[in-house]
């Protein structure tokens, strides 16, 4: 009789059903996993069902998707990619993004690739439904605002370039040394938003002056959040800390002179910066910056 022998015989005299049992036993070897065919279990006892069949259960929200929903955000879960959650975030039609969170409470929003080099953010959408197999993702955004929006509060013709027009809009400054930048930034731009919160840290460290101008230009909700953020009297914690005030008329008309500002560019893309070089040169370069060292490196020519 071997050890597994007397084990299973143990388990059958206290009175404990051999397929209940764990699997796991001890072995003539040590612990190892035993090759056991267990008998059918008697009747009107059911046995417990396998991992496979049990339903799925829905993940914990983390708290950054609780404190969207609470902002009145749409957010519906993936699943798992790894140790990643998903999470499809959709403030109206024209107005969503994928999220993915980890265990630790982090979070970050953009497209999940797998190692074979295949997005996996667009596999899952597809799967569960929420786009089509050739729609693009992420969807582009929004036509930029129709043109009968409000006459800035000073014309355009003031300004010798457009630069000084920029730095004259609305805005607020992070930073106090080093070289001078101009964001144009819309708070309904996820993008945006990771474009302002990357170079503020580095203006916070002494790399440069960043002057962030809130623009609204990705449709009418992207506007009624540039005014609140423009009626608040601390810019950069409405900005940042996702603090609101009620809209004001010298909200609306800093908002109509931040998107005049912005449309001098000529642009159709958010995020914008602006600079001018070293040598009186304008510049500028639009979306987020993959090399911000690099490029604090042109910054400063």
């Amino acid at each position: 009789m071997t050890r597994i022998d007397r084990i299973l015989l143990a388990i059958a005299a206290a009175g404990m059903p051999i397929y209940m049992a764990a699997t796991a036993l001890l072995d003539d070897r040590g612990i190892g996993e035993a090759s056991v065919t267990a008998p059918p279990p008697p009747p009107g006892i059911r046995p417990p069902p396998a991992a496979s069949a049990q339903a799925a259960v829905a993940p914990a929200a983390p708290e950054t998707v609780k404190a969207l929903r609470a902002r009145g955000a749409k957010v519906t879960a993936l699943g798992r990619h790894g140790s990643l959650e998903g999470w499809l975030v959709e403030w109206g039609p024209d107005d969503s993004y994928t999220l993915y969170t980890s265990p630790a409470g982090f979070a970050v929003a953009g497209l999940l690739y797998g190692p074979d080099g295949s997005n996996l953010t667009k596999r899952r959408l597809v799967e569960r439904g929420h786009i089509q197999a050739g729609e693009l993702w992420p969807r582009l955004p929004p036509p930029l605002r129709p043109p009968e929006d409000p006459a800035p509060a000073k014309p355009a013709g003031e300004y010798p370039d457009i630069l000084l027009q920029a730095e004259s809009a609305t805005g607020f400054t992070v930073g106090t040394t080093g070289p001078h930048a101009t964001l144009f930034a819309d708070p309904a731009c996820p993008w945006s938003r990771s474009a302002a919160a990357a170079l503020a840290d580095r203006a916070l460290k002494g790399d440069l002056r960043l002057r962030i101008i809130p623009i609204g230009v990705l449709g009418e909700r992207s506007r009624q959040r540039a005014v609140s953020i423009l009626a608040h009297p601390r810019l950069d914690l409405a900005w940042f800390g996702g603090e609101t005030a009620a809209p004001t008329a010298a909200a609306q008309a800093a908002l109509a002179f931040n998107n005049a500002a912005f449309d001098a560019w000529g642009e159709n893309l958010v995020p914008l910066i602006v600079w001018r070089s070293a040598d009186g040169g304008i510049r500028r370069r639009t979306g987020e910056i993959a090399d911000i060292d690099a490029w604090l490196a042109e910054l400063a020519k």
